[in-house]
This record gives C-alpha cells, structure tokens and sequence, in this order.
C-alpha cells in the first residue's frame, strides 16, 4: 500500500470483506472535513462528502448526486416509481404523439397535432389578447363554421331548427324572427 498524500494517482487498498453475511468493507475518513474521493489513472471518478453529497467524474457536490457529463439511464424512478421528465431546457420539439403520454411542439413552442381539446377555459395569448383559432373546419355546439363563412348561426340552448341569434357581416336578414347585429364602425 502507498501514500495517498504522497503519490494519490499510484495508491492502492484492497479491501476483503469477512465470512460473515452482515460484514462491510470500509473506505473514508472519520473526519467530517474530509472528502473521499475515488480516482483512476490519476483522475478523480467519484468524490463523496459527509454531507452524503456525491460527484461523479467531477469536484463539485453541491446537491445529493452531482454528474459531471452525460447521464445514461434506462429507467428513471422518483420515490420508487418511474418518473417522466417534465422540462428539458434546450429541447424545441418534444418526443412524437403517443396517447396519453406526449404534446408535440414545434419550434415555436406551438401544440401541433392535438385531435381534441377538453376545458372548461381557453384562453388568449396574455401579450395580445387574441384568441387564434385556424382550422379548416370549426364546429360549435354541431354548428359548423368553415374559414370561408361569412356568419355563424348560434343556438345557445334555442330548441328550434333555426338559430336565435344570427350575427351576420355583409348580409342582410332572412326572417323577421332573426335578431341581426350589424357591424357598427365608430367615427
């Protein structure tokens, strides 16, 4: 056995464990201010404080388990249960469609590909209050308005087989029992 103090890239401990079951080995010191720190071929691989703090391939040990490079995992648990990741910095389009599993954005950070909404609320974009809505098709409440319509029939709990309120734009009424709104443009 050499000294660590003295040559720390050639020292060597062999350890062997008892013949009992319960035996342990032991490496570390009983000082508090001292770290522990495996190396191999003169570089530090595993640096353990007493704090329970580990790095690995590095110096720091600021949190539990510190990894200096890339982490390669086959299944990742949170308290015991497997875990998806939430938030990766960096990543502008996120994984591929998978029911129940996945929300594919775009580089804009826009959902594409969502076969259906479920809310009680949508609401506009904070920054410009608008509220864009550009499918080829929009049905509301079995009403369908398509991008090329110039009005939209709302029923609204009416039992009829014609719409209560009518807004229409460029238009003018069919039916006295239409109620028309008109754009009105302030001068």
């Amino acid at each position: 056995m050499s000294n660590a103090d003295a040559s720390p890239a050639t020292a060597e401990i062999q350890l062997k464990p008892g013949a009992a079951a319960s035996s342990e080995c032991f490496i570390g010191s009983t000082s508090a201010s001292t770290k522990t720190v495996l190396m191999v071929g003169g570089a530090r691989v595993i640096t353990c404080e007493d704090t329970g703090n580990v790095s690995i391939g590095g110096t720091t040990t600021t949190y539990k388990l510190n990894v200096n490079g890339t982490v390669n995992c086959t299944n990742l648990y949170r308290s015991g249960v497997i875990a998806d990741l939430m938030i990766i910095s960096g990543i502008t389009t996120i994984g591929t469609a998978q029911a129940s599993k996945v929300l594919t954005l775009d580089a804009s950070r826009n959902a594409t590909n969502i076969a259906s909404i479920a809310c009680d609320t949508i609401v506009a974009n904070t920054t410009t209050n608008i509220l864009n809505i550009n499918p080829t098709t929009l049905q509301i409440k079995g009403t369908t308005l398509t991008a090329t319509a110039t009005q939209l029939n709302v029923l609204n709990g009416f039992t009829g087989t014609t719409a209560n309120l009518n807004v229409v734009s460029g238009t003018s009424a069919t039916s006295a029992d239409d109620l028309v709104l008109l754009k009105i443009i302030k001068h």
